[in-house]
């Protein structure tokens, strides 16, 4: 399902993540997280898909980056 992970209103911010079952039992992973702050919002999933797809809605604001480390861990 999706849930709000945290809200942060004084930086107009909040994450969002999408969990899908996997694995044995009653278990689930996050497989989705949608970033929010202010008008940034980023988009990072492999919930279709094996591989990870980002998306920005808007054009970001001056300023804001999307990084992701070398070995694919960050």
């Amino acid at each position: 399902g999706d849930y709000i992970a945290i809200v942060i209103k004084e930086r107009d911010f909040m994450v969002q993540i999408r969990a899908v079952p996997c694995g044995a039992g009653a278990v689930s992973c996050i497989c989705g997280v949608v970033v929010r702050e202010g008008n940034n919002i980023i988009k990072a999933s492999m919930c279709q898909s094996s591989w990870m797809s980002i998306a920005v809605a808007y054009q970001l604001s001056s300023g804001a980056v999307i990084q992701r480390s070398s070995d694919g861990t960050r």
